[in-house]
């Protein structure tokens, strides 16, 4: 993971068991950024495409993770939405939300970009096309050229 990727998620975030260390699930893996919210009419319907998604990349055993960006407004929306997703999460209401909105200029959601994972430098800003055209093959591409 490059190192300004790194100093923006710190040494934790939030995992579907409490707080993971942010190096552990991450090293090596292609990332995404799922920028989100629960009250997003869009946002819901793109979920569980997205979900579909991940779970079909990562049971090929591949090196792929995302990180959900929430723009929830309240811990209670953020909790109930998270808990519908496989993936990472940064905490709600946490600091490095906004920073990393901004190093990606997020304009809109939802909106997911893919980073390489060696590193950190956008593969793609428009993963919300990949996932709807039902593209792995793109991101099996980037996790396998991480290996080389």
């Amino acid at each position: 993971m490059s190192n300004d990727l790194k100093s923006i998620l710190g040494s934790e975030i939030n995992g579907k068991a409490g707080k993971v260390s942010s190096d552990i699930p991450l090293s090596g893996k292609v990332l995404a950024f799922y920028f989100s919210a629960h009250w997003c009419p869009p946002c819901r319907n793109f979920t569980p495409m997205l979900k579909e998604f991940y779970n079909k990349i990562k049971a090929m055993g591949v090196e792929f993770e995302i990180i959900f960006v929430s723009s929830d407004k309240t811990q209670k929306e953020f909790e109930d939405y998270f808990n519908e997703m496989p993936w990472l999460a940064v905490p709600f209401g946490d600091s490095r939300i906004q920073t990393i909105k901004d190093m990606y200029e997020i304009q809109g959601i939802p909106t997911l970009i893919f980073l390489s994972p060696l590193t950190g430098e956008i593969l793609s800003l428009d993963g919300t096309e990949i996932v709807y055209e039902g593209n792995e093959n793109q991101v099996l591409d980037w996790c396998f050229a991480s290996l080389s």
